[in-house]
């Protein structure tokens, strides 16, 4: 019988709980964005089993990623530390945020097998959500309430998770929910309770009761498959947390009780339906008014030229003029809109004119440091120096009269 032998450099296996811990630099490799520390012993996890590494510092100096090559663990640093001798921290709340993750996941990956018969095909272990790609295209959010459920309970159950190491040759001894790499001479094996037993090298808490919560957040479609979206562990309740302040002040806003925000919503939603609709009748009837008080001009030149500034008025309703004065006979315009923020330009003419924009715009924009640009026969844009609108209208007028 091969004796099961256990990996000498994953002391984070032996032991997830230290996050302090002393070692000595036994290689360095400087590089253009970071120093590639190699220690005689570390406690660092590095990534692997779809975990992310974990990050902490080395004698103060941050540690962003930690991986390995060979066989070898390195500490990617954004220097190199001063040695020989370092003390290493383990930023801890991210460790057990990504254990918590991690142990939450094959809950809801067991359960997902067990109760439904879909495998997990992939997991995503985020800073802000757990996602579980499964085979099939659909799940029914009744199923996914119930898997939730299920999860919960067997947080409160706080059933042991222990890590076990076997060789290839004695995985017939375990319960296995998936097969296994059979290539490696050591394996890992995470089991919880009789729910779940499964090859994973990633780190997870001892007891599924400080998961803590495991809560549905979501769905997606991807490659025609399923990707469930969690929050687990400290994520859900932040998430609750947060949820519940944006209830708050809805509560506030709606001047209502939560049970009733989906109808306030919609009464508002009609409301603001028939209000846009009493808002565009007002529009038509407002730029038909200032249409006619534009065209009631004493200039009859023939073409008519018209130019109008205007101050602070809703942007659709000088398009609104715009169009009524397209539609008028032998006529050019300029308009112009002041705001707050920017002045804006319109110009154009009846169908039967030709503006001939295209061809003096190099001339023409300067003037009022402005840009924009449109086909026939309106064109539009922004003026920077509106101080300069006279000399600009007075040149349009001359490239009118006298055409290019």
């Amino acid at each position: 019988m091969t004796a099961p032998k256990k990996h000498p450099d994953l002391l984070c296996h032996l032991d997830p709980d230290v996050t302090r811990f002393r070692a000595r630099i036994t290689k360095t490799i400087p590089g253009k964005k970071f120093c590639k520390v190699l220690l005689d012993r570390t406690f660092f996890f590095p990534e692997g089993g779809g975990q992310p590494s974990d990050t902490g510092f080395l004698n103060g100096v941050p540690v962003v990623r930690v991986i390995t090559e060979e066989d070898r663990i390195y500490h990617l640093a954004q220097k190199c530390p001063p040695g020989p001798v370092v003390e290493g921290i383990i930023d801890g709340d991210r460790r057990r945020k990504y254990r918590q993750q991690h142990t939450g996941q094959h809950i809801l990956s067991a359960l997902l097998w067990k109760m439904h018969g879909h495998q997990t095909l992939s997991v995503h272990l985020g800073r802000d959500y757990t996602a579980i790609e499964i085979n099939t295209p659909r799940l029914n959010p009744e199923n996914l309430k119930e898997i939730e459920t299920e999860a919960n309970r067997i947080i409160q159950q706080n059933l042991p998770v222990r890590r076990l190491v076997s060789a290839p040759d004695q995985l017939q001894k375990y319960p296995l929910r998936k097969e296994c790499n059979l290539d490696k001479d050591i394996l890992n094996l995470i089991r919880i309770g009789e729910l779940d037993c499964v090859a994973c090298c990633g780190l997870h808490l001892d007891a599924t009761g400080k998961v803590g919560l495991i809560k549905v957040v979501g769905t997606e479609k991807i490659r025609g498959r399923l990707r469930v979206h969690f929050k687990i562990g400290d994520a859900a309740y932040q998430d609750y947390r947060e949820k519940s302040e944006r209830e708050d002040r809805l509560k506030r806003i709606l001047k209502t009780d939560p049970d009733h925000f989906v109808e306030k919503i919609r009464q508002l939603d009609d409301q603001l339906i028939r209000d846009q609709k009493e808002n565009r009748q007002f529009l038509a009837r407002l730029s038909e008014m200032m249409t006619g008080e534009l065209l009631a001009s004493p200039d009859r030149s023939s073409p008519r030229f018209l130019s109008r500034v205007y101050h602070d008025q809703p942007d659709i309703l000088i398009r609104r003029i715009a169009r009524n004065l397209l539609k008028t006979d032998n006529l050019y315009f300029a308009l112009f809109n002041r705001t707050a923020d920017q002045t804006a330009w319109l110009l154009g003419s009846s169908k039967e004119l030709e503006l001939p924009f295209p061809r003096i715009q190099k001339e023409l924009l300067p003037l009022i440091g402005g840009k924009g640009g449109g086909r026939p026969p309106l064109y539009s844009g922004i003026c920077r120096d509106p101080r300069k609108i006279g000399k600009f209208l007075s040149a349009l007028n001359s490239f009118i009269v006298k055409p290019v």
